[in-house]
């Protein structure tokens, strides 16, 4: 990891965990005196665990982490129940402030081991493993044709 941090660009605003409670005391107090921790931290976004069921995301980079996070805020909701994976679900989107200018999301927590690091246990590729069948086509095998 430390590697990668030499690369990984600062972010321009510094992202603490009084800093995320602070934006939740604001925005959704509901939230704000929940278990506060970090729990990752990507080339895009930081996450922080938000009590044992959710995550607050935030934007390091955002030149293209913004528009991403809104459109993960727009399409998740209604695209998770038909994934064959689950993923984390968006449920508040935090707006822009004076303290931090920018989107940012509180989402569902999903449990498990990040995929970067998961062992391989199948040799079919993901995409394969699932195909949403049209309508007509619901008593069809879901795997692909291999014609």
């Amino acid at each position: 990891m430390a590697i990668l941090d030499r690369f990984r660009k600062k972010a321009k605003i510094e992202l603490t965990a009084d800093l995320v409670r602070d934006l939740l005391r604001d925005q959704h107090p509901d939230l704000a005196d929940l278990p506060l921790e970090l729990g990752a931290r990507g080339w895009s976004n930081q996450m922080w665990r938000l009590g044992d069921d959710l995550v607050v995301r935030i934007p390091r980079q955002t030149n293209s982490a913004d528009s991403q996070l809104l459109n993960e805020h727009t399409w998740l909701p209604v695209l998770a129940p038909v994934l064959p994976l689950p993923v984390p679900v968006p449920l508040r989107l935090g707006q822009p402030s004076q303290r931090y200018p920018h989107p940012w999301i509180v989402t569902t927590w999903v449990s498990g081991m990040p995929a970067d690091i998961a062992p391989v246990t199948s040799s079919i590729p993901a995409c394969l493993l699932y195909t949403s069948p049209s309508p007509r086509d619901r008593t069809r095998s879901r795997m692909p044709s291999s014609a």
